[in-house]
């Protein structure tokens, strides 16, 4: 909003969190408001992936950074043990994030990877291809 704070525009309470019930609440929204979001904050749930780019394929969908840094606590923190530890590997993680170039962002991502080789299944499979979100 023009404060700075987010809003939740819109809710569901579902039987199931598949591709098909998640495409049917959105189709919902969109006949309650007539046009589409121009953008749809998610987890990184694949089947809300899938249903945002078949009923909204215009919105730009990102990955909110509060699940985001809830599942990267999860899966790198113990992998994390020794110099620097999470603390450090949070540095280097938001310096990729804010890398001002996509040559920048490789670079900085191949240091993260390489310092936490433990880690490295979970940010490659998982967190590097969304990197666009």
């Amino acid at each position: 909003d023009n404060l700075g704070k987010s809003r939740n525009a819109f809710q569901a309470i579902q039987a199931r969190e598949d591709a098909a019930h998640h495409a049917f609440i959105l189709r919902s929204f969109l006949e309650s408001v007539g046009r589409p979001p121009d953008i749809f904050i998610s987890d990184q749930d694949p089947s809300v992936a899938y249903a945002v780019s078949t009923v909204f394929p215009t919105a730009r969908h990102i990955i909110c950074l509060h699940h985001m840094l809830g599942n990267i606590a999860d899966h790198v923190r113990p992998h994390c043990r020794g110099e620097g530890g999470y603390e450090r590997f949070l540095k280097l993680f938001w310096a990729a994030y804010r890398a001002v170039s996509p040559t920048e962002f490789e670079r900085l991502w191949g240091t993260l990877v390489s310092e936490y080789p433990g880690a490295r299944a979970y940010l490659d499979d998982h967190l590097y291809p969304i990197r666009r979100q």
